[in-house]
């Protein structure tokens, strides 16, 4: 496969794309190999995910073929797309390299809304992330918001459908880290730092509790796994544990948690953006939209870690720069997908439509 790439440099960025996966297939594979006795059950289960690390790759090059494929048959002129997990991203791949334009759908940044980008959704999203351009928008977009701030439920995955026995409540001054999915290209492709959530976890409380060793009042973390995942994260060992420093809250709204908590520590989850809808300050730990200067704090190493810890406590998100980028995104950007729950009034597939003509705001602001 890998010499395959080399003699193929056009499939360079579709190599890319399944090395990263191949590479978490390892990861499990090898913690698997750790945590499991060698029972004949278990050698069984390594058997299988040893055979799934080595086929994933070619599954995925299969999809870009078959899909290569069908668009040159079919002749066809603009494809959608859902996400930019693993099967969407073989199909964008396959589109770029036929000259086919591709747009990719996916949950709005906003509740009630939905996301529609040439160049991808998350970080791959067009959305500027140069200040001067939100702040060269018309004053209209300094007014204060006026959108919906309810935020969407996600529903649980089937495992996680009852309460699970954590934290349903804590105690405050605390700083609210929402786990995401980590085989999601969010984590995968966009975070340099943590490859995982438990790297995360402990990085964070290493941080923090260096921290409470001089300020003992420094909040602690409140961690809330994402709803979606089949299972914890992290080891039964490490919730045991307990840390003085950290606790978990499964069950506990997030909009609870943002609007209580003093500020939010993400990888690049749009939960980052639903706490600049509350006015909370955001920290961000990998590449994302919403990473400008003036408007979040991005922390680009490890060993900064702890020094921008200390100094959320005197950041303060530009109020003209906030007012503008979330305008911007309600105004321009999202479609909205529920009644009531936006300023505009067309329906859904008015707004699509618009925007693959390349004949609406959006197209016109960013591209032109």
């Amino acid at each position: 496969m890998a010499r395959f790439f080399r003699r193929n440099p056009e499939r360079t960025e579709v190599g890319k794309f399944i090395r990263t996966h191949a590479q978490k297939l390892d990861r499990v594979y090898r913690s698997l190999e750790r945590i499991l006795p060698g029972t004949l059950s278990n050698i069984l289960v390594f058997k299988s995910i040893l055979l799934a690390r080595k086929l994933y790759p070619v599954f995925l090059y299969a999809i870009y073929c078959g899909a290569d494929r069908y668009l040159k048959k079919k002749r066809i002129s603009a494809v959608l797309v859902w996400s930019t997990r693993s099967y969407p991203l073989m199909v964008r791949l396959a589109c770029e390299r036929n000259g086919i334009p591709v747009a990719t759908l996916e949950n709005g940044m906003l509740p009630g809304t939905v996301t529609m980008d040439f160049t991808g959704v998350n970080a791959y999203s067009s959305v500027p992330r140069n200040r001067e351009f939100f702040m060269k928008l018309p004053e209209s977009f300094e007014e204060k918001p006026s959108m919906a701030r309810t935020l969407d439920v996600r529903q649980r995955h089937r495992s996680r459908r009852h309460a699970e026995g954590l934290e349903t409540g804590v105690e405050k001054p605390f700083i609210f880290v929402p786990f995401q999915v980590p085989t999601d290209t969010q984590v995968a492709l966009h975070s340099p730092l943590f490859t995982t959530m438990r790297a995360l976890y402990e990085a964070l409380v290493d941080a923090v509790r260096e921290i409470r060793e001089e300020r003992p009042d420094f909040p602690r973390l409140v961690f809330k796994e994402h709803p979606s995942t089949p299972r914890r994260h992290l080891d039964a060992a490490l919730y045991r544990r307990r840390d003085p420093e950290a606790c978990f809250a499964n069950d506990v709204p997030t909009q609870r948690l943002i609007t209580d908590s003093e500020f939010i520590v993400t990888i690049n989850s749009t939960v980052g953006v639903e706490g600049l809808l509350h006015d909370k300050k955001v920290m961000t730990l990998g590449d994302c939209c919403y990473n400008i200067d003036g408007l979040v704090v991005h922390v680009s190493g490890k060993e900064d870690l702890v020094s921008s810890l200390l100094n959320m406590k005197n950041f303060r998100p530009d109020e003209k720069l906030l007012h503008r980028y979330l305008n911007f995104l309600a105004r321009v950007y999202v479609i909205p997908n529920r009644e009531g729950h936006q300023v505009r009034e067309k329906k859904d597939h008015e707004y699509m439509l618009e925007r693959l003509s390349g004949n609406d705001e959006y197209v016109s602001m960013v591209y032109s």
